[in-house]
């Protein structure tokens, strides 16, 4: 799932109820205070009294304090709620435009001795992007501190010609400008090769 679409699905779910219940309140609410500003007379035991100038039972000016709180409160939450999941969300974009590719070599291990007389080497290379990688892989190859061979565009090749005994092997992500986004920890290999005296 997408995490835009994740997040406005959070977003309907948490604020949908809360304003459904606000403006239901909200109506009760301005229903009451139409009926209370109105200049009607009301019967109580044969006597005429007006509605603005009387005095509630203890227990109605409760109600209308109690549901004048939840109102409140229910405004206060959908608000919370609200900024909660708008932060959410901006961090959610701020990760994903943020991260950075990281890339590693998974063979050649550090300290490996190869047996090629060839002097061909595999490489395999791990790349983890979190998705944020928007253009095909290109690899450069670094071996004891200079590029060595082409461009690789997988994320395992064979290193070719390489001489017998120690070396420095290092891979870099190149973005489409040919900048390395992302550069492997160096690691030290040692290529081992039949001697031509025997």
């Amino acid at each position: 799932m997408k995490p835009g679409f994740h997040v406005a699905s959070i977003l309907r779910s948490v604020l949908t109820a809360p304003f459904t219940a606000c403006l239901a309140s909200v109506a009760v609410s301005v229903s009451a205070r139409d009926k209370t500003d109105k200049p009607a007379k009301a019967s109580h035991k044969n006597k005429t009294v007006d509605v603005r100038t009387w005095n509630p039972p203890a227990d109605c000016v409760w109600s209308v304090r109690t549901r004048r709180f939840t109102l409140l409160t229910l405004i206060v939450a959908t608000l919370s709620s609200a900024l909660l999941a708008l932060t959410a969300f901006a961090a959610n974009v701020n990760d994903a435009q943020g991260a950075k590719p990281r890339i590693s070599i998974v063979s050649p291990s550090e300290k490996q001795t190869v047996h090629a007389n060839s002097g061909r080497v595999p490489v395999a290379v791990n790349i983890d992007d979190s998705g944020s990688l928007r253009y095909d892989i290109v690899l450069r190859v670094v071996l004891d501190g200079k590029d060595f061979g082409p461009l690789r565009h997988a994320r395992s090749f064979d290193l070719e010609n390489v001489v017998r005994g120690e070396h420095r092997l290092q891979v870099q992500l190149i973005d489409e400008s040919g900048n390395a986004v992302a550069s492997s920890e160096p690691i030290t290999f040692y290529l081992w090769q039949a001697s031509r005296l025997f």
